[in-house]
């Protein structure tokens, strides 16, 4: 797994990346390497492009994953919480998702940090919205803010409706009132 980062620059990264993707799968066999993009909301529609293009360029077969957690880190006005807000979240995973529509190629997954737990780390959602005056009623992690349970059922429903969507198919909620905002 490489991760590909939000502070890493183009130029280095695809210099870097080549003789990395041939030192540690010179047979260039599917399923081997796997990409982790950590660019943030502001930019993956950017970053991510010149990237792909890339790697498709090469011939490369990679898994292209986002992690739009980490990237989309911010503290708390009151300057105490590590948190992230969910719409930050939202956004980098769609304008992953965009990039490989755009560029015709597939993104493989999402990976999240979440809990199934009523936490109160990570700012919005709109099932049972955490604001920043929620933060202390269940902030009970010692590194990483996780999205809470209703907070990753609500990303995985959006990904579903994306996809849905991409595929021309029906919306699986078709009104306000029976899936929220989203």
């Amino acid at each position: 797994m490489l991760q590909c980062l939000h502070s890493t620059t183009y130029t280095l990264l695809l210099s870097f990346l080549q003789p990395q993707l041939d030192a540690v799968n010179p047979d260039n066999a599917p399923g081997k390497v796997t990409l982790v993009i950590r660019m943030g909301a502001k930019k993956v529609r950017a970053g991510l492009p010149p990237l792909v293009e890339a790697v498709k360029a090469a011939g490369k077969n990679v898994l292209w994953i986002s992690d739009p957690v980490h990237a989309n880190t911010v503290t708390s006005s009151d300057g105490i919480y590590k948190t992230r807000p969910f719409g930050l979240i939202m956004e980098e995973i769609r304008g992953f998702f965009e990039v490989h529509r755009t560029l015709g190629t597939h993104p493989g997954g999402v990976h999240l940090e979440m809990t199934g737990e009523s936490v109160t780390e990570c700012l919005g959602g709109t099932v049972d919205e955490v604001t920043e005056a929620r933060l202390s009623e269940a902030y009970t992690t010692h590194c990483d803010p996780r999205l809470n349970a209703e907070q990753a059922l609500e990303v995985a429903f959006q990904i579903a409706e994306q996809f849905r969507e991409d595929a021309g198919l029906p919306a699986l909620c078709t009104s306000d009132n029976e899936c929220g905002t989203w």
